[in-house]
């Protein structure tokens, strides 16, 4: 073609394009190795395509060709001329599917890429529609006709990927953070199950916010608030009392309460709430739904917190043994505090491991503790815990961080989570695994030897 020339440049003058900088990384040392071996014997097969700049050239497809020319010294590389490619995004598409055709990229990899191809699309879809005649009138649409794929379909199949899929690698770059971030990014997790991670940690939070506003808008006759389906154990909430004390930095419920409440996360009592448990109604059509009894009291709170008086906590205590109808979950990261109270027979009473200081505090407090279920929750596991007594629990709950205004995200290592079922499983004590916990193991043969 005319319009593209073959010429000879010396390497050294050749110019990189920034987009090749910003999107695709050098390639593995021995890729890099093969490909210099290769043009050290047989000199560049496949010529360079460059563009004319005010600089000088520009290389928009053969970045790593450049690269070993310089390395060996060659004084001089064959060369295309893209006098046909007018537009930015043309050169920018053409640098793109080169690499494309030469590379196999990872979600990461692609979630960048592919920013930048959509982008290209919409361009190339506005330069369609201005070149189309204003005479041509538009026929309407047939039974017949093919739907028109959308933009992100286009580039989607561009990686071998739905358009679906794309989508869920796109909003996994745009909202990962934290171990989540770096785990996918390493490859030790898969898009799938990092989207699944992320938007379980979302939902709880939107959940939460969601609750919190019912709550605030039927004080006058307060109820239990409805939690969403991830929470299996539990399908109601219940606050009497609000705000706490331990300034855990992971904490969302602060974040939460800071945002809807008037007293934000200063520890409050609710003494109008006490009637929810007798103000809930179930429907006749949820009386089989599994849990549908279970209430978590106080999401947002620790009812056992050394701040709260005495009587506040009896107050609760002697509803949850009027109420029998209902069973209670309590979780408090001040388990000593758990046996100045005894507890009716339909309370569940747990408490919060997150790192391998509390484990004894929790396993004195609850070998003397006497309770329907005694359960132990590593939610979020921050490190490996080893227990010196798991058998003093009934339930062992394990789950992920979900984010909050002073931490990101945050996946426990699987080895932390695989010793913990393992400790669980020899003492015969039920597991539980949280929706957003979505670490796994990802071994391979001979990995190590």
């Amino acid at each position: 073609m005319s319009d593209k020339k073959l010429v000879s440049v010396n390497p050294v003058d050749l110019l990189d394009h920034n987009l090749n900088l910003e999107l695709f990384k050098n390639l593995p040392k021995k890729q890099y190795d093969d490909l210099k071996e290769d043009i050290k014997n047989r000199g560049i097969q496949d010529p360079l395509h460059i563009r004319k700049i005010e600089d000088g050239f520009q290389v928009i497809c053969g970045h790593q060709r450049k690269l070993v020319a310089i390395d060996l010294k060659l004084k001089s590389v064959p060369c295309i001329v893209r006098d046909d490619l007018v537009e930015e995004w043309q050169v920018e598409e053409q640098l793109i599917r080169d690499n494309l055709n030469r590379r196999h990229l990872s979600d990461p990899e692609i979630a960048r890429v592919s920013k930048h191809l959509l982008v290209i699309e919409k361009a190339k879809s506005k330069q369609r529609q201005i070149r189309k005649p204003k005479s041509v009138v538009e026929k309407l649409p047939t039974q017949k006709d093919k739907k028109p794929k959308r933009s992100r379909d286009k580039v989607a199949e561009s990686f071998g990927k739905s358009g679906r899929q794309l989508e869920k690698i796109q909003y996994v770059n745009k909202n990962a953070t934290g171990t989540t971030k770096e785990d996918w990014e390493a490859g030790r997790l898969t898009t799938n199950r990092a989207y699944e991670s992320i938007k379980n940690s979302k939902q709880k939070v939107e959940q939460a916010e969601k609750q919190v506003k019912t709550e605030i808008k039927s004080d006058n006759k307060p109820v239990f608030n409805k939690v969403n389906e991830n929470i299996e154990w539990a399908k109601w909430s219940w606050n009497p009392q609000t705000g706490c004390k331990h300034n855990c930095s992971y904490c969302y419920a602060r974040d939460i309460a800071n945002r809807f409440y008037k007293q934000g996360f200063k520890p409050t009592f609710h003494e109008r709430r006490l009637a929810a448990p007798g103000n809930t109604k179930i429907l006749d059509k949820d009386k089989k739904v599994s849990g549908i009894n279970n209430v978590f009291v106080c999401s947002m709170a620790d009812l056992f917190g050394d701040w709260v008086p005495e009587t506040n906590i009896q107050k609760v205590l002697d509803v949850v043994k009027k109420y029998k109808e209902w069973n209670y979950l309590f979780l408090t990261k001040n388990p000593k505090r758990l046996l100045e109270f005894k507890f009716p027979n339909n309370a569940w009473v747990g408490t919060t491991v997150d790192y391998q200081k509390r484990v004894d505090s929790a396993e004195n407090s609850f070998s003397k503790i006497k309770a329907k279920v005694k359960f132990v929750s590593c939610e979020p596991l921050k490190e490996k815990v080893v227990f010196n007594d798991i058998s003093v629990f009934d339930w062992l709950i394990i789950g992920g961080q979900s984010e909050s205004s002073k931490e990101p995200a945050f996946q426990p290592k699987w080895d932390w989570v695989e010793s913990l079922l393992f400790q669980a499983r020899k003492a015969k004590v039920k597991v539980y695994f949280k929706p957003n916990l979505s670490v796994r193991p990802k071994e391979y043969p001979m990995e190590g030897v």
